[in-house]
């Protein structure tokens, strides 16, 4: 069966790009200085190749690629620690909020589980004080928040038995990343990956851009 989860719900892959590691200006904030203090162009120059259109749509599209590979690794880890066996499909894609007061970039994807591994996940969550009580201290409503997850243990039996599969499956796999040594190991991969093969001007379309930051710009800083 195929399930729809998202980094809401299981936040193993970080793709905040909004005052985060991923955002354009942090990523990429060397190649931004080195054209902003600049001391061989003009400032008609500093400003046209820093306001050249960035492809936003290009970017979120490299940094799906990574996370998903990074997320698709955490299945495989998943099925190595828990012998629970879960195939990430291909075909995720990063969402936005229309306004990142309260919500960050989630990216969306689709996993496909055999039914018998629903009855794993069954019969080691139901009765288990520790996972009952684990989900309640995590997932519950509280002054100023209100819990859309399944998070007591009779809604958490009826969730685990189909009436909302996925968010009761989420809710036992990121029981199971609590305890990874690293948690943050799979976002800062996906950060390393980007930097490391990517630079700013990799998603400026412009040529005139292009050949403002080759007079000044380091390649190893500015381009892959």
């Amino acid at each position: 069966m195929k399930l729809r989860l998202s980094t809401e719900l299981l936040p193993v892959v970080d793709v905040g790009m909004y005052c985060s590691h991923l955002s354009v200006d942090e990523i990429f904030g060397v190649c931004i200085y080195e054209i902003e203090s600049s001391n061989i162009l003009t400032p008609d120059e500093i400003d046209y190749a820093l306001n050249a259109p960035f492809d936003i749509d290009k970017y979120e599209n490299v940094v799906t690629k990574y996370a998903m590979e990074q997320l698709d690794d955490f299945f495989k880890d998943i099925a190595y620690w828990d012998n629970i066996h879960a195939t990430l499909l291909p075909d995720g894609s990063i969402h936005s909020p229309s306004e990142y007061n309260f919500r960050t970039n989630e990216l969306h994807f689709e996993l496909d589980i055999h039914e018998s591994e629903i009855r794993k996940i069954q019969s080691r969550t139901i009765g288990d004080k520790d996972f009952m009580k684990w989900i309640y201290d995590k997932y519950k409503s509280c002054s100023g928040f209100i819990s859309f997850m399944p998070y007591r243990e009779d809604e958490y039996v009826k969730a685990i038995h189909g009436k909302d599969l996925e968010r009761a499956v989420a809710m036992y796999l990121a029981y199971l990343f609590r305890n990874n040594s690293n948690k943050d190991y799979y976002t800062e991969s996906v950060i390393e990956l980007v930097s490391s093969n990517h630079g700013y001007f990799d998603f400026v379309n412009d040529d005139r851009a292009h050949e403002i930051y080759a007079k000044v710009v380091d390649a190893d800083n500015c381009a892959s």
